[in-house]
């Protein structure tokens, strides 16, 4: 039974090769979008109205998120990522062949195509979210694993999980780390403690809902103790640094930016710029 198993995952995997290789040449043919731009890409970040005295007289933003550069961004929240969405991040080229095969046996012993244990590289989500559209085909995949390996040669890894860190979507209209950091613990990203660091990592897959440390603090709490207990796996913290973090009660209040001037104002202003330079000004 262990031998036909074997077999069949190899066959699997096999297929899939050579069915990633016809999808690579069908993807040459559709295009490949250039990544030329992708140094110097900046995502969407909130605009601040400013009265005549400087002071703050309001934000609005289709997206509440305040970039970091990638040095700006403590190492905790890093490996945080690193630690639950990417364990192999520093070590392949993009892709990861052991994440794939990993997939291919689960969905073997599932019983569902593509089930548990995603292949996808963090490289291969920043692909698939600022280039390609939802569409789940083998062409999408094989481009978003091209476009992974590409991105690769033109940017760091520290690049990278720094453009991940500011791109991600943590709830209540919180969009990177540094946004996440204000809304849940009232302070920067770069003050967060090893345990918040974690806890900002284990809510990526699921911000609004199940990780979520107001409405599911226990299911946040054990998600964030499972994430640091892949750094300590990963050997990105220690055993002393992991007792003390997984200890920590979570601390967790919602912050709301306070609003100075009136929200008529605001409005307006956000209306005005709307009109005349179009939604991507905002």
């Amino acid at each position: 039974m262990v031998k036909f198993l074997t077999r069949l995952v190899w066959a699997i995997v096999l297929g899939c090769l050579v069915g990633a290789f016809g999808g690579w040449l069908g993807a040459r043919a559709l295009h490949i979008p250039q990544l030329d731009q992708l140094p110097t890409y900046r995502p969407a970040t909130t605009s601040h109205i400013f009265a005549a005295d400087g002071s703050v007289s309001g934000t609005f933003a289709l997206e509440r998120r305040v970039e970091l550069p990638p040095e700006a961004i403590p190492d905790s929240i890093k490996l945080s990522i690193v630690a639950i969405e990417d364990a192999n991040f520093y070590s392949h080229g993009g892709v990861d062949p052991k994440a794939i095969l990993r997939a291919v046996i689960g969905s073997i012993m599932t019983g569902r195509l593509g089930g548990r244990g995603g292949a996808s590289t963090l490289t291969q989500q920043m692909a698939k979210n600022l280039f390609l559209s939802r569409e789940r085909t083998l062409t999408r995949k094989v481009k978003e694993m091209f476009l992974a390996m590409d991105m690769e040669k033109r940017l760091s890894k520290d690049q990278i999980i720094s453009m991940y860190a500011n791109q991600i979507y943590l709830g209540h209209g919180a969009y990177g780390v540094e946004a996440a950091a204000q809304v849940y613990f009232g302070k920067p990203a770069a003050d967060l403690d090893l345990h918040e660091a974690a806890m900002l990592a284990g809510m990526i897959q699921n911000p609004e809902r199940l990780h979520n440390p107001i409405r599911n603090p226990e299911g946040t709490r054990n998600r964030r103790n499972h994430v640091l207990a892949k750094m300590v796996e990963l050997k990105f913290v220690d055993q002393e640094a992991f007792e003390t973090a997984v200890n920590a009660p979570l601390g967790v209040s919602i912050h709301r930016e306070s609003k100075v001037g009136g929200d008529y104002f605001v409005e307006h202003v956000r209306k005005t710029i709307e009109q005349r330079y179009g939604t991507d000004a905002l």
